[in-house]
């Protein structure tokens, strides 16, 4: 005689089956009733999700003495009930790019209209310094000149290239702001940028342009980096010589001010843009419907942003 399942005292008992091995979880991480409490306002607090990198949700299990986990696994997520991220909102995330272009109008506006002018005599030092002039035979065996990257042979716009010291890279390292102007520019590829500032030490990962170095260190630089060493120092005494500066000081002060001035008014905008009628999808309009300042109203530079 066959026996007949009961179903719903089945999926009682898988329930309570699932809820067990939940806690069982918990007490394998020593989470306890009043931890997960602290642990879910630390989480709202910090606005933590599941997009936070791997440091920052280890910093949880540090500051909470839970056992370190051996990487970041789709049940510690849930055992730590962080939540899945949420779309980013695409106005505030240009929040850094309108950093970067109001301190650029800013140290344009009140510092770099004092440098001394970048001249023809200064670009034959940059030349000579970052040894960018080269030859190479063109297909009619006739050497021809051009200027080429300060780390390669490759062919490099010789006003263009990578700020020595970074706009707002070295704001968290040394407080400072770079300059704007070909002081502080120096000639480089795309793959180039940035990355000719990081180099080995000992095995550490250091900069060329905000770390210190000792002698020790810089006796057990290899060949490349001693040469991108030597021709930073000659190009930064160089400048130190011509009155010019290649970084401005008090740049956490700055990009400050300039922040308090942005946010509010990327909270206006996106407060506007939730109030803002829904144009409709049923009916497509004639293009040339229309009025001219309707048109007008279109920058110009969409096609490049797209």
């Amino acid at each position: 005689m066959t026996r007949k399942i009961d179903k719903k005292k089945l999926k009682r008992k898988i329930i309570k089956s699932k809820k067990a091995m939940g806690k069982s979880k918990e007490l394998e991480y020593n989470i306890s009733d009043d931890l997960r409490e602290e642990i879910n306002k630390y989480i709202k607090e910090k606005n933590i999700t599941s997009k936070n990198t791997i440091p920052e949700l280890k910093e949880i299990c540090k500051i909470f003495k839970i056992r370190p986990y051996p990487s970041l696994k789709k049940d510690f997520l849930e055992l730590l009930k962080i939540p899945e991220a949420s779309k980013k909102n695409n106005i505030n995330g240009r929040l850094s790019t309108l950093q970067y272009e109001a301190i650029k109008d800013y140290i344009n506006k009140n510092y770099e209209i004092n440098q001394p002018k970048f001249e023809e005599k200064d670009k034959k030092a940059k030349i000579e310094i970052w040894e960018l002039e080269k030859e190479k035979k063109n297909k009619n065996g006739e050497i021809e000149k051009y200027y080429s990257s300060a780390f390669c042979d490759d062919k490099n716009n010789i006003n263009k290239g990578d700020h020595i010291f970074g706009i707002r890279e070295g704001l968290k390292i040394i407080g400072v702001i770079g300059s704007d102007s070909l002081w502080n520019m120096v000639p480089c590829t795309q793959k180039e940028n940035v990355s000719w500032k990081n180099i080995k030490v000992h095995e550490k990962n250091k900069n060329l342009v905000y770390d210190d170095f000792t002698k020790e260190e810089i006796d057990s630089f290899d060949e490349d980096t001693l040469i991108k060493y030597n021709k930073l120092n000659k190009w930064k005494k160089y400048c130190n010589e011509r009155g010019a500066k290649l970084f401005w000081i008090n740049g956490i002060e700055i990009n400050k001010i300039i922040t308090q001035e942005i946010n509010p008014i990327l909270s206006l905008l996106n407060q506007k843009l939730e109030s803002l009628e829904i144009i409709s999808q049923e009916k497509e309009k004639d293009v040339k419907s229309y009025s001219d300042k309707d048109i007008a109203l279109i920058n110009e530079d969409d096609e490049k942003i797209d």
